[in-house]
């Protein structure tokens, strides 16, 4: 199977306009697609009181935004309903291992990418899939007050992770 670009999930408003974070996501994604069109997409995104309260899940309203650019319907795989990081990985593991693709390019933000690679590490350690992985950080362009609360809730994060001896919940 050809190449996935997994493109993680990020808030929405309640009628679905992607956040800064999902744009930004959003057009990382769309850049790699850009220069390689055999690639396939993997959305994850469900529904959450803090990303997603809308009628529609998440990777809904990241597929449209690609299929407005251009990107074809049959470039998309099933999206992931889910909830968190940890969720993504979780349900897209089987599905990528059931793809077995050339190459997975996993795209989230800047400031989001080193836990998302320690849950990854964590979640598929000694499957093949881990090998396949490559992670693309999109650019954050969110006001340096906001980047700053973000990058201190992941730092936060990494922190009781650590803490926990590398436990997922």
């Amino acid at each position: 199977m050809k190449s996935i670009i997994l493109i993680l999930g990020a808030p929405n408003d309640v009628n679905g306009n992607l956040s800064i974070t999902a744009i930004d996501r959003l057009n990382a994604a769309y850049e790699l697609y850009q220069k390689d069109k055999k690639l396939s997409f993997l959305c994850s995104g469900g529904f959450g009181e803090h990303f997603n309260t809308s009628d529609l899940p998440h990777a809904h309203y990241v597929k449209q935004n690609l299929i407005k650019r251009g990107v074809f319907e049959n470039d998309f795989l099933q999206h992931l309903i889910t909830s968190n990081t940890v969720d993504d990985f979780r349900k897209a593991t089987p599905v990528l291992e059931e793809a077995n693709p050339e190459a997975v390019y996993v795209v989230t933000s800047d400031f989001h990418v080193t836990r998302a690679k320690m849950i990854f590490n964590i979640i598929t350690e000694d499957r093949d899939i881990n090998k396949k992985v490559t992670f693309i950080a999109a650019q954050s362009t969110h006001a340096s007050d906001e980047l700053k609360r973000l990058e201190e809730h992941e730092n936060k994060a990494i922190k009781i992770l650590i803490d926990n001896n590398y436990t997922l919940y």
